[in-house]
């Protein structure tokens, strides 16, 4: 669907994209995370033609993005909606002529228009917003005008820059979940920027960590979390905890599923090793929960322990004190 190809920018000596290159498959929710001034928006800014790259190559749906005419610019960019931060809506016009301006710039008839937004103020769930100021919304009611707006067009994919960050945890849920439902209804593919950890869990099916204006990582959500790579320890910072000074620790991440469920019980019976639990946390990736547990054991019995996780594939570390 979008093939980007040692992708480069920069704004004057300052270089804020450095040979990035990434595949985003068609119907997949796609994350794009890292600190602030990583090259995340400027990317999206690159992809939309709203920037011009340096170098590089990008292509849409088998199309490439090099074009000389203003019309073909327009037509590319018909094929992409974009969503951004502060909603970016007309504060004079109410919410229909908000989600038609598109149609009307493109020329569409009022009929064409008129079942348009109303088919589109349904799918985001403001029909009794239809004649309403933005002034007159919350922020999360704003975003959903947004949405729709984005999506009038008929977008191939949809383009999401910070949309949750102006918005309050509980909101910031429900505009996901409209997100992947819109996602899973109309197939459109989504590729979204974000330097929020809980939205990559909740939805994305891939992710690209960047950093230093590359991508450092880049794989499905659950199997980044599990790999813990250093870009990703990075980016979520070390937190010091509180463990155990006697023994060994080890850090065990792993799936849950049938078979692990039993894991603690299971590493008791197949050694006869007595250790002490000091935690163990769920999280849960879009549709897979992954487990992080940490045991303390004597340090004669480490061998016998991970040997036992190494038959079972489970991966772990040794804790080492602050």
């Amino acid at each position: 669907m979008i093939k980007i190809k040692n992708l480069d920018k920069s704004f004057g000596e300052l270089h804020v994209l450095k040979n990035v290159s990434l595949e985003v498959q068609k119907g997949e929710i796609f994350g794009l995370i890292g600190k602030s001034g990583e090259g995340k928006s400027t990317l999206l800014r690159c992809i939309n033609l709203l920037e011009k790259r340096d170098g590089g190559t990008i292509t849409l749906n088998g199309q490439a993005a090099d074009f000389k005419r203003s019309r073909e610019v327009r037509e590319y960019r018909k094929g992409i909606g974009m969503i951004f931060q502060h909603f970016s809506l007309l504060e004079r016009q109410n919410v229909y002529k908000n989600i038609a301006a598109p149609m009307e710039c493109w020329g569409y008839s009022k009929q064409e228009i008129d079942e348009k937004v109303r088919e589109l103020v349904k799918i985001v769930g403001i029909e009794d917003k239809l004649y309403e100021k933005p002034r007159n919304l919350s922020g999360g009611q704003r975003q959903r005008v947004a949405i729709a707006r984005a999506l009038s067009m008929d977008p191939q994919v949809l383009l999401s820059d910070e949309a949750t960050s102006a918005l309050d945890p509980q909101t910031t849920q429900s505009i996901l979940q409209l997100l992947r439902d819109i996602n899973e209804r109309l197939g459109i593919t989504i590729l979204l920027v974000t330097h929020e950890m809980e939205v990559i869990r909740s939805i994305c099916h891939r992710v690209a960590i960047m950093e230093h204006g590359e991508v450092a990582d880049c794989g499905k959500v659950s199997e980044i979390f599990l790999n813990q790579p250093g870009s990703l320890k990075r980016l979520l910072g070390e937190t010091a905890e509180v463990l155990p000074e006697e023994g060994v620790n080890i850090r065990m991440v792993f799936k849950e599923t049938e078979e692990n469920r039993s894991l603690i019980p299971d590493i008791t019976c197949a050694t006869s090793v007595r250790f002490s639990v000091i935690y163990s946390r769920l999280e849960k990736f879009r549709d897979e929960v992954i487990c992080t547990t940490m045991l303390n054991v004597q340090e004669e019995d480490l061998a016998k322990v991970t040997a036992y996780l190494d038959t079972l594939n489970i991966r772990w570390e040794v804790a080492l004190h602050e």
